[in-house]
């Protein structure tokens, strides 16, 4: 099922453009066993945490989709504003916000000019961080300098 997912986002990606803004937890946090993995929680009683060896892999994950996609962006924010939520937004109509802290939820949202404003809102975020040429390859250093830490 997860290939099967990863494939349908890797082909979608193939034809749009992807970027995400994300915090970049500390090695600290992550050793010390509070990052949380995004996902839903409401059918587990404990909230699984990433180990340092997982989280290193999903930024190589993310490099790798970089280095293969040049319309895929990942995006570090700025960690002393920490998110309380996540929010998705593509061109296609469709919006998710998803919480990431208690209480846990997922709302979509389905109104054109909501996702619309979402995708908007997205964008320019990404347009004020800058997601392209050197910013792009500080990025990929940025994440290989956290990988080479959380595995040493």
């Amino acid at each position: 099922m997860h290939r099967d997912n990863a494939a349908l986002f890797e082909e979608k990606l193939s034809r749009n453009i992807c970027i995400e803004l994300c915090t970049l937890s500390s090695p600290e946090d992550i050793r010390a066993g509070k990052v949380l993995v995004g996902m839903d929680y409401s059918t587990h009683e404990h909230h699984p945490v990433y180990t340092p060896e997982i989280y290193a892999r999903h930024l190589q994950h993310i490099i790798k989709l970089m280095d293969k996609y040049e319309n895929y962006c990942f995006i570090p924010i700025n960690p002393k504003h920490p998110q309380t939520y996540h929010l998705f937004s593509g061109e296609s109509g469709l919006a998710l916000l998803v919480s990431n802290s208690s209480p846990f939820f997922m709302m979509e949202i389905r109104r054109p000019e909501l996702s619309i404003a979402c995708y908007e809102y997205l964008m320019r975020m990404a347009d004020l961080v800058g997601y392209t040429g050197i910013r792009r390859t500080k990025i990929r250093i940025q994440l290989t300098e956290l990988i080479q830490e959380l595995l040493s």
